[in-house]
């Protein structure tokens, strides 16, 4: 059981490390970036992403 579990420990801890970039997006850009995601994102790139769905008027610089 140990040795499956560490293939996975090794996956989480990599992702843990990833920078993590936060897109806020309204909900028609959030899904269609969720339609396009395999183009945004690859399993070996350096970060993550996160969307977030609001229709809020949102401070940029914030």
């Amino acid at each position: 059981m140990h040795s499956s579990a560490v293939p996975v420990q090794d996956i989480l801890r990599a992702r843990q490390q990833a920078l993590l970039i936060r897109l806020s997006a309204g909900t028609a850009t959030a899904h269609f970036l969720a339609d396009k995601f395999s183009l945004l994102n690859r399993p070996s790139d350096g970060f993550r992403l996160n969307f977030v769905t609001t229709e809020a008027v949102l401070d940029i610089a914030h």
